[in-house]
């Protein structure tokens, strides 16, 4: 619910901007957070038709359930792409008082889920770019979480040990009031 409210608290604040919108179309700049490149790159690794031809039907299914490193790579920069979305509407908008005052608990949280997102990209970015070039995935341990208010569940990962798997892991559970699963480990079989 309180992801619904931001998408339609930002649909309204950016239709409030429409003229910067026309100048944005055509001033497009590549995205600091989401790579295409490495977002491609980790995809096929994990993906490529070699790796899907030569397997069974059974290998198939487990490659297909493997904790995706190109999903993980475009959750982390798409949740900081949002919230800088929502900054930036927030600001451009300068919405009276009382309307922030009703906005006040979903900036809140929102600037946590920020917090969290952003402290995931500075430590891990570099580590997703490393990968997508080498085409080589370390093992590492990774989670579940999920939102209350959505339905899917996302993944993060790439933690090298199990106790700084734990640490995120609990820090979204608390912080956020995420649902979490345990940590599991993850070895890439090529």
């Amino acid at each position: 619910m309180k992801k619904l409210l931001a998408i339609v608290v930002l649909g309204l604040l950016s239709f409030s901007c429409s003229d910067n919108n026309e100048q944005q179309k055509t001033e497009k700049k590549p995205n600091k957070y989401l790579n295409q490149e490495v977002h491609s790159n980790l995809y096929k690794i994990q993906l490529n038709k070699d790796r899907l031809n030569k397997a069974s039907n059974e290998k198939k299914i487990k490659i297909l359930s493997e904790p995706s490193v190109s999903k993980m790579y475009s959750e982390i920069g798409g949740q900081l792409i949002v919230c800088e979305t929502f900054e930036k509407s927030i600001i451009d908008t300068k919405p009276s008082k009382a309307a922030l005052d009703i906005m006040k608990e979903m900036i809140e949280s929102s600037k946590k889920e920020c917090a969290i997102f952003m402290d995931l990209h500075l430590k891990y970015d570099k580590k997703f770019k490393e990968i997508a070039y080498s085409k080589q995935i370390p093992p590492f341990f990774y989670f579940n979480y999920k939102d209350p208010d959505m339905e899917n569940t996302q993944i993060i990962g790439l933690f090298e040990t199990e106790d700084e798997c734990l640490s995120v892991s609990k820090k979204i559970q608390i912080e956020l009031e995420y649902f979490i699963t345990g940590c599991k480990y993850f070895v890439f079989e090529n």
